[in-house]
């Protein structure tokens, strides 16, 4: 039975939506992990990084907030 589960589930298509959708979000997703490992430093750096959506970064520090809109470097 389990066989058979497997093999239905290897021939099932699966849906490219995400996957295209994330690689519009490639370059902001690469910007927002570069912010969060600058977290790791024990210079004046961010304490941890806030995403909201893909492109809207918040750095917090310990005395202040800053706001990042990431825009992709693409035309169009």
């Amino acid at each position: 039975m389990q066989g058979s589960l497997l093999a239905g589930l290897a021939r099932t298509e699966s849906d490219p939506t995400g996957v295209e959708t994330f690689e519009r979000y490639i370059w902001q997703a690469k910007q927002a992990v570069r912010q969060w490992l600058t977290c790791l430093s024990p210079q004046d750096t961010p304490t941890f990084v806030v995403c909201e959506l893909v492109d809207d970064l918040i750095l917090v520090h310990g005395d202040r907030l800053r706001f990042l809109q990431l825009k992709t470097r693409d035309r169009g």
